[in-house]
This record gives C-alpha cells, structure tokens and sequence, in this order.
C-alpha cells in the first residue's frame, strides 16, 4: 500500500511531465508608485575627458522616477570632491533623496562618502559589481551625453578639444561654471 506523500508526489510529477498541462496564471500585485521626483537617484562617473580647463570628470545624477539628468563637471573624482560637488550643486533643504544607487568605486565606497550619506539620512544601494545594467539608464545617458559633447565640439571647433562654458542652473539660479 503507497502512502498519502508518496501518491501527492507521482501526481505531482506527472503533472510536470504531461504536455498539455495549463500552467496557472500568476495573481497580478500592484507595481509600487515613486513618491516624488529625486527620492530616489542614480550616481555615477563619467572621464576622462579631454579639456583646457581641468574639469576633465562628470558626476551624473539620474531621478529613477523621472529619468531626469544632471551632469556636474569636475577636476577629479576623489571622494571629498565628490561628496563638495554632491553637497554644493545636488542636496539641500529642498532636495534630499531618500536613496542612492551607486556602482561600487572606491568613491562610492569609502569611509568619508558613508558617513557623509548617512549624516543626511540616505540609504544606499551598491550595484553588482561588473554589472553596469542594474545602472542601464545612467549609463545610456553617459553614451548620449559624451556623444553630445563630442559632436558640438567639432561642429564648433573643428577639432578635439572642448572650449566652452557650463551653465549650471539649479534651483538657487544659474552659476557659470568654466567647464571644458
């Protein structure tokens, strides 16, 4: 006499094996709504680039919600000047995300950038490393920006090199920035 778990489990395997099984359909959840706009964003680096000036680095900051982007010209992308540019142009009173995704640089990584994130009361998240899709927006948006770049430049200079000036205009106003 066959027990009751073995019988549950011959009928569970030929239901695995049979061909014309119906395949339940998965019960439908609700995809959770963004709260606002920048409560959630992306950052990484984009550079070198090559400039005159010295700002030879980007930080890109992307609303998930949104896709909104912004680009902040740099000389290096050393956690302190990251974390002043971050600071200076992107967070204040207004404008606090409640998380970060970043990929996982030593920039993002350090000691300085933790703290930093932590005093204002943001979560972050680490991308998997080698794994540039889990940021497939940003890193869409770093194509087009340097593609962006590359054409104005030679339809402006015929050469290689970037001369112009960043307007960055934020909610304080617009603070000229040389940038390339």
């Amino acid at each position: 006499m066959m027990s009751q778990n073995t019988a549950n489990h011959a009928i569970y395997a030929r239901l695995l094996v049979s061909p014309n099984q119906k395949i339940p359909s998965a019960p439908l959840l609700p995809i959770p709504a963004f709260e606002e706009p920048f409560t959630r964003v992306l950052i990484d680096c984009v550079g070198p680039l090559k400039t005159k000036t010295g700002n030879a680095y980007l930080l890109t900051i992307m609303c998930i919600s949104t896709r909104f982007p912004e680009a902040i010209p740099l000389r290096n992308i050393k956690t302190p000047t990251i974390v002043k540019a971050l600071i200076k142009f992107f967070f204040h009173a207004s404008r606090t995300s409640k998380s970060i995704q970043s990929d996982q640089g030593s920039n993002f990584m350090s000691g300085l950038f933790q703290q930093v994130v932590y005093q204002l009361g943001i979560a972050q998240y680490r991308s998997s490393a080698y794994h540039p899709e889990s940021q497939g927006a940003l890193e869409r948006f770093h194509q087009t920006l340097k593609n962006m770049i590359r054409t104005f430049v030679f339809n402006l200079t015929g050469t290689g090199m970037m001369v112009f000036t960043f307007y960055f205009c934020g909610p304080r106003g617009c603070s000229r920035i040389p940038w390339f």
